[in-house]
């Protein structure tokens, strides 16, 4: 693993590793979806499950309402066209931008 790149190697030796999706219309919602990017010992690689996101207090809480949605399947109100155009995905965490309260 010595002369693997880090974003290349990452992917090998982590537990869990999660993508932020977020369309335009999600951030008017103030709703995320975070996506299974990688998940070590688990049938849940791809899917993606719902999060809400509270900006006054900066918390993003699981929403219960909605079930755990498959790889194979669209999110609600998108295609998977404009999911996969559309959406903006981050390694890491929120961007500067969604921490700036109005």
């Amino acid at each position: 693993m010595a002369n693997v790149s880090e974003s290349g190697g990452l992917i090998a030796t982590v537990d869990s590793l999660f993508g932020i999706i977020q369309t335009p219309v999600m951030r008017a919602e103030n709703v995320y979806y975070l996506k299974a990017v990688a998940i070590r010992n688990s049938g849940h690689m791809g899917d993606r499950k719902k999060f809400d996101f509270v900006q006054k207090y900066l918390r993003i809480t699981e929403n219960m309402d909605e079930p755990i949605i498959a790889e194979n399947m669209s999110l609600p109100g998108t295609t998977n066209k404009t999911q996969n155009n559309n959406a903006y995905s981050h390694s890491n965490s929120f961007n500067s931008q969604n921490n700036i309260s109005n």
